[in-house]
Formats: C-alpha cells, sequence, structure tokens
C-alpha cells in the first residue's frame, strides 16, 4: 500500500453501544458494564482487573454446573461453525471498508469467535431495510493467551471491489475456555471511509436480484412445500428401493441426523423421507440460535404452523435482531406450539405483553428463558403459565408492572410449581425495597418448592 492510500485510511474508536448479551456490571453503574466498550481505551498497556472495562456474566464451563443448569441444557444440535455464547453490536460514526480491527483487552485476553458486519445505511438505504443483513467477515476459535495485555487482530478480508462498506459490527465471543472474566477496554475499526452512493446502487440491485429472504436450511424446508404424493409412488422391491424398508428402520436411520440443514436436505430426497421427517415425534428439539441473522418472522410462522407442530424445546435466542421477526410474528409462531414445554428467548427484542400473551398459550410450558429482554413486558401476563418450574427475567429492565401488590399475588398464586426465579440486576419499580420484601414474602408463601437460593445469591444482584 502506498503512502496516499495510508492517508485514505479511517480510524475510529466505538460511537455507540446498541445491543450486547449480558454483563457483570449493575443498574445504574460504570462498572463492568457494556457501555465502557464506548470510546478510545482507558488503560492502554495496563494488564489487569480494571472496573472501567466491558465484562461479561459469565465465564468457563463451571457455570453450566449450576444447580438450576439442569432445567437449560443446550436444546437440539448447534453446529460447529457456530460456538457464540456473548455478544456486543457496536456502531462507529463512519462507515468505512473495513481493512482492520483492534480488540484492546486488558484482562485474560482471548474468546472473539466471530466478526459480522452489517450493510445498512450503507449498501442498503432505509427504505429498503428488509434487504438487509448480518455478514461474517471473520470466524476463529476460542483460545487461552498468555496473561498479558493484548491487542488482538483478527485477520479481515483483503480489500477489493467485493468489499462492504459498514459502520455496525456485531462482535461475538465463547469465554468458556477462559479462567477468569474477559475484559476488553476498547474496539477500533480501520478502513476506507465511504462516500453515499458509492456502488450502492450496483449492490442493491444485486441484492434484490438473488433471492435473500431466509438462510440455507429455512429455505430448504420452505420447499417443502410440494404436494406429498406418497399415494402414487409404486414400489418395487426388487429394485432395493428404500421404500421397500419398514418405516421403522427408515425412521431409526434418520434420527441421527441433527444438524437442521441435514434434515432439511433427507425431506427433499423424496416423499417417504419427507412424510416421516414431518410426522408426529421426529423433530422435538430446536435451535434456531445460529441461524439469528436469516429468520424472518414469516419463516418462523410457516415453519411453526407446518413442521414444528410437535416441538417441546425451541430456542429462539437472538432471533429477530433488527426487527426482522416483530411481536406479532413471534406471537403466531408459538401460537402453533401447544405441546411446548421449554422456550428460550434470550436477548429476543420481540418479548413483549402481546407476545407472552401468546405464550401463556403454551399450558405446558415448564421452563421461559427471557434473559436480558430490552423491550417492555408486563410479567402477569404470564399468570395462565400453571406448570412453570424456571421463569429467568434476569436484566430485563423494562418490566412493567400494573396493580403492583394485588396482581404480584395472584401471579404468585398461579406460579405455585416454580422452583427457579431468577431476577438478577432486573431494573423495575417491581424490584424497589419495599416490593422486593414484599416478593420474597409473596414467594414463601405461595411457591413452597421454591429453591430460595437463586433469589437471594449473590451471583444474581
Amino acid at each position: 500500500m502506498s503512502s496516499g492510500e495510508e492517508t485514505l485510511v479511517k480510524e475510529q474508536y466505538v460511537g455507540a453501544l446498541t445491543r450486547y448479551s449480558s454483563e457483570y456490571g449493575s443498574v445504574n453503574s460504570h462498572t463492568y458494564t457494556a457501555s465502557n466498550i464506548v470510546g478510545p481505551p482507558s488503560r492502554l498497556d495496563d494488564y489487569g482487573d480494571h472496573t472501567s472495562s466491558l465484562v461479561f456474566r459469565t465465564y468457563g464451563r463451571f457455570w453450566n454446573l449450576l444447580p438450576y443448569c439442569r432445567f437449560i441444557q443446550p436444546i437440539g444440535h448447534q453446529p460447529d461453525s457456530f460456538q457464540s455464547t456473548d455478544f456486543i453490536e457496536i456502531e462507529y460514526r463512519e462507515a468505512v471498508y473495513p481493512t482492520d480491527l483492534r480488540l484492546f483487552e486488558t484482562f485474560c485476553p482471548g474468546g472473539l469467535v466471530r466478526v459480522l458486519i452489517s450493510d445498512y445505511e450503507t449498501e442498503i438505504p432505509k427504505e429498503t431495510k428488509h434487504l438487509s443483513r448480518w455478514r461474517v467477515i471473520w470466524r476463529g476459535g476460542a483460545k487461552i493467551r498468555k496473561h498479558k495485555y493484548d491487542i488482538f487482530s483478527p485477520k479481515l478480508p483483503k480489500h477489493s471491489k467485493r468489499s462492504i462498506a459498514t459502520k455496525r459490527l456485531r462482535l461475538e465471543f465463547n469465554d468458556q475456555l477462559s479462567d477468569y472474566y474477559h475484559e476488553l477496554d476498547a474496539v477500533q475499526l480501520i478502513g476506507y471511509p465511504w462516500k453515499k452512493g458509492t456502488k450502492a446502487s450496483q449492490y442493491l440491485k444485486q441484492r434484490i436480484m438473488k433471492n435473500v429472504k431466509v438462510s440455507v436450511p429455512i429455505k430448504m424446508l420452505e420447499n417443502l412445500k410440494i404436494e406429498d404424493k406418497r399415494e402414487h409412488t409404486i414400489v418395487h422391491p426388487e429394485k432395493a428401493y428404500f421404500d421397500g424398508l419398514p418405516t421403522e428402520i427408515i425412521r431409526m436411520i434418520l434420527s441421527n441426523l441433527e444438524a437442521l440443514v441435514d434434515i432439511a436436505q433427507a425431506a427433499l430426497t423424496c416423499s417417504s423421507f419427507y412424510g416421516i421427517i414431518t410426522e408426529a415425534g421426529f423433530l422435538t428439539e430446536l435451535n434456531l440460535k445460529p441461524f439469528y441473522t436469516s429468520l424472518k418472522g414469516d419463516d418462523l410462522i410457516h415453519l411453526s404452523k407446518t413442521y414444528f407442530l410437535h416441538l417441546t424445546k425451541l430456542d429462539l435466542s437472538w432471533t429477530g435482531v433488527d426487527n426482522i421477526i416483530t411481536s406479532a410474528d413471534a406471537a403466531n409462531g408459538v401460537k402453533y406450539l401447544p405441546n411446548l414445554e421449554d422456550l428460550r428467548c434470550r436477548n429476543c427484542e420481540f418479548v413483549s405483553t402481546f407476545f407472552l400473551d401468546a405464550v401463556a398459550s403454551c399450558k405446558q410450558l415448564k421452563v421461559l428463558d427471557l434473559f436480558n429482554a430490552p423491550s417492555p413486558f408486563d410479567l402477569c401476563a404470564l399468570e395462565p403459565l400453571v406448570k412453570l418450574e424456571y421463569l429467568d427475567i434476569s436484566q430485563c429492565h423494562n418490566l412493567t408492572y400494573k396493580n403492583q401488590i394485588s396482581r404480584q399475588r395472584t401471579l404468585f398464586k398461579s406460579l405455585s410449581n416454580l422452583k427457579w426465579f431468577l431476577v438478577g440486576r432486573t431494573k423495575s419499580s417491581m424490584f424497589i425495597d419495599e416490593s422486593f420484601e414484599q416478593i420474597v414474602q409473596d414467594l414463601t408463601t405461595y411457591c413452597k418448592g421454591l429453591l430460595g437460593s437463586a433469589l437471594v445469591n449473590s451471583f444474581f444482584f
């Protein structure tokens, strides 16, 4: 690169934090909070535990051994290419074509596993937001690095005519290999400045021409709208077709498929496979978290009412980013799942009172995870879930609570089977001192099976 080109490179630090998965810090504090990632580094070349850093809520594997974790074991299959457990979504003041990224890590460095960029408001204008998407530009495995101050630079793709301009980044982490909290001080983005109108029209045209509606596995499942023609199939046992095998044998073979994309491909193979895969009992657990960047509302509705009718466990965590799944979409999706016992909606923007009213129709629900739901919702919408045993509303800062004391008692009377009620770092009028004392009293009165350590353990507060 010539010296003339170097002068064109723009260096900038985070201008705003738009989303995050978790934080160690407390409400109304700047200690170990996600917002500390904004701005230049405050502890340059100073290794150690600093309260001015971003720190996620957990690290290591021992968190998965806590007593309540038996209720929230991983659902379904998670592809090897997706190992993310935490994320931050950040925005810079000026859009650039990224050439370099620098993470200033002050303590226990390591953990970055993916870097994604968004084409929204650069290649994709606001008027066509539905065509926007997140694109992975770097992927790596979680590693344990030396205990020293580190500026980590993942190797980004070289700048070319196919490069995408962005001012929004999403960094995903996995700190399960770390022996203590990973602390991040700043993130610097370096790249060539983007000017409005630069090749955007051509890029937009290509995006419109392509089918960018859904991801590959979801697209495959959507293609299953084909007519079932099993009744017209002529079986010739002498030719040793799969149709000649007993259905039980075929079902046993197909049950070894774990990945959603493999199941979808098998279903497209023939009408016999299609019939088995879509029948009751074949697909009972599903993890859609790895597809959060592309799963849209209409996809969820179609799949729920056509293929997911017999699901008992569903993980929607992280989905709905950029409002591609609305509260109405999510509500319409879950209302077709009468057998649902376990629903995970961590960091989901579509969680609302309207959505929870639909969830309340899932009468078999035992586990509900709403961790860090950013939108307001009324907790009392959960009154009909009388079988609920696990409820996590930790880091939900926008709870509404109408007619507080009277409805509180009605709620806990209904949730008498509750065993774990996680409310750590939740900012709400529900949890002011007077109300909190009343909550403890009502919980001990009406929820006899509650494991009280989940409520008072300092881990959650």
